[in-house]
């Protein structure tokens, strides 16, 4: 893996909590540098989904890093179309695309 390019990843919850039911989730890290959450994706793993999977797992990972989106209009316009952690999975991964190019 020394190779290969770790570049970072935003994700929604379905990938960590499959992930982290069969105990793989440390895979994410074998190929990205960073894996981000927005805040939404952390409740809903993590407290609102206490005792199950991927709850610990997401928590006690290091390098999946929780960030609070700043564009909220949008946010609130996908909303129309999308639940509120879809909504800030797609905003924070636009507003980290802008920052890395």
């Amino acid at each position: 893996m020394e190779n290969v390019r770790k570049m970072i990843a935003v994700s929604n919850s379905s990938p960590l909590i499959h992930l982290a039911n069969i105990k793989k989730l440390p895979l994410l890290k074998d190929f990205h540098q960073r894996v981000f959450i927005p805040e939404a994706i952390y409740d809903e793993i993590v407290i609102q989904g206490k005792g199950q999977p991927g709850a610990v797992e997401v928590e006690e990972a290091d390098w999946i890093k929780t960030k609070t989106i700043k564009d909220i209009a949008t946010r609130d316009f996908l909303m129309c179309f999308l639940n509120l952690s879809e909504a800030e999975t797609i905003v924070l991964a636009n507003e980290i695309k802008r920052i890395c190019y």
